[in-house]
């Protein structure tokens, strides 16, 4: 069960960023500042709560990780957690008043595929 819940946590995480990138992107740019930052601000929280989530559980499923599986997992998530945390609370604040997106979209994808390296991690063993 707790394996599950850890899943479905890290599905939302990153599932999430996998809406913002592949269907926000679609939207007439007039309409996408509305969705970014009305489906942004809700999701930040959530996402947060989620990842929060997914350290709980984590904990729970460390013993079942070889060490090596474990050092790579615990990297990883924490460079994700500050890449998250400076995307969240220095980066796209800053945008929305200078209104330079560049360093926003290029730290998301980074942080996009970071979390899909962690999610091939996990399910690699």
């Amino acid at each position: 069960m707790i394996r599950f819940l850890h899943v479905l946590a890290a599905a939302y995480w990153v599932g999430g960023n996998l809406l913002f990138f592949l269907t926000l992107r679609t939207a007439r740019p007039a309409d996408r500042q509305i969705l970014y930052r009305s489906l942004g601000g809700t999701f930040r929280i959530t996402s947060w709560l989620a990842l929060g989530f997914l350290f709980l559980t984590g904990f729970v499923l460390l013993p079942g990780f070889s060490a090596e599986l474990y050092r790579t997992k615990f990297f990883l998530v924490g460079l994700a957690v500050v890449l998250k945390g400076l995307h969240d609370f220095q980066v796209a604040p800053r945008a929305r008043r200078t209104g330079k997106r560049l360093p926003v979209l290029v730290l998301a994808y980074t942080l996009l595929i970071l979390e899909i390296w962690i999610v091939y991690e996990a399910v690699s063993v």
